[in-house]
């Protein structure tokens, strides 16, 4: 009975982080998406864009890695 608790722990963490990583993920396609709305960026906000974006697709690796 413990060794099946610990499975359900154990599947169930990963679940959590892909769930956090995902919400985080959504978040930042929003901002990135209210950026390339923009007609124009300034220097410091496509530099912001170029940020976001990396952050995005290191939160896209590390659910995938996750799945």
């Amino acid at each position: 009975m413990a060794s099946s608790a610990k499975r359900v722990r154990r599947s169930s963490q990963p679940d959590v982080q892909i769930a956090r990583m995902s919400a985080k993920h959504a978040e930042l396609k929003k901002q990135l998406d209210a950026l390339n709305k923009r007609l124009y960026l300034s220097p410091e906000a496509e530099l912001e864009r170029r940020k976001l974006q990396k952050q995005k697709l290191l939160y896209k690796d590390k659910i995938r890695a996750l799945q």
